[in-house]
């Protein structure tokens, strides 16, 4: 194993993780800066100077990077790039090619919750991007 992987949606979820990418390892929770959480039908991020996003980062092999690749869409739905991490390590994210509108399934929103508890993180974020108008989204 030895990409490091940023999710900030449905794949911060330990539960859904296990079954993407078995044998994958969490291995801490960050809050990135610059970055804001977006959800439409699906999560996504989006540079923004005044916001800071959580992100859970996940050690992953290639072969993950192939099941992440299969399960997000890529290239299609979603692009996979290099994201710079605070601390001067890169991190691999998937960013939405397309902006499908929402609202997220209630299903989604459930996981997208269990995956901030799973790394920690106060729910204020994720709140704050399910209330924040459509209008508003980038």
């Amino acid at each position: 194993m030895d990409t490091l992987y940023a999710a900030y949606g449905s794949n911060l979820s330990h539960a859904q993780m296990r079954l993407r990418c078995p044998g994958a390892r969490p291995v801490e929770g960050l809050i990135l800066p610059g970055w804001q959480l977006l959800v439409r039908r699906f999560a996504d991020i989006a540079p923004h100077a005044a916001s800071d996003c959580p992100i859970g980062l996940w050690q992953v092999s290639r072969h993950h990077v192939a099941a992440l690749d299969r399960h997000e869409g890529h290239p299609f739905a979603y692009r996979r790039q290099a994201l710079a991490l605070p601390d001067g390590r890169t991190a691999i994210v998937y960013l939405e090619r397309d902006h499908r509108p929402g609202p997220p399934s209630e299903a989604y929103v459930a996981r997208l919750r269990a995956g901030y508890r799973d790394f920690g993180f106060n729910l204020t974020y994720l709140e704050a991007a399910l209330r924040r108008p459509a209008a508003t989204r980038p």
